[in-house]
């Protein structure tokens, strides 16, 4: 391999290396911190009502695609524990949000909008109903 094929291949690669390192510190902002539900009505800000914590972890540096976060929480007005994935969109300033509830038959959807300091997120449900939406029961059963 001659010294200008190493070079070129350097050059190839590099905005890919650039961009994995952007999403990778995104990811690392949005990760291990416990995010509180709350409702914006005009100015005043209240905690929703059966919302509990929710917290999104980063993958690991050697995984595909940085990405993706997983997503665990648990509600405290009925104890349902959910789960899913955060992927974070190309300009790093919005995500989309899916997941299911451990009950039968139930998912999410969500669109969420960062904030400059990642510390905000502005979510929007995909369907009525906080996002949550009824898959149906399995054929067969």
């Amino acid at each position: 391999m001659s010294p200008w094929n190493f070079v070129s291949l350097t050059i190839a690669t590099l905005p890919s290396l650039t961009r994995r390192l952007r999403v990778r510190r995104v990811a690392n902002k949005l990760g291990g911190v416990a995010y509180v539900a709350e409702n914006v009505h005009e100015r005043t800000r209240t905690e929703m009502p059966g919302a509990g914590l929710t917290f999104f972890f980063p993958g690991r540096f050697w995984s595909l695609d940085q990405s993706i976060l997983e997503v665990r929480g648990k509600d405290t007005g009925d104890g349902r524990t959910h789960h899913g994935d955060l992927k974070i969109d190309p300009g790093l300033l919005t995500a989309r949000r899916t997941g299911d509830y451990d009950t039968p038959y139930e998912r999410y959807g969500q669109r969420i909008e960062f904030s400059d300091d990642y510390r905000t997120l502005h979510v929007w449900p995909d369907a009525p109903g906080y996002g949550r939406t009824s898959c149906g029961e399995p054929e067969g059963r």
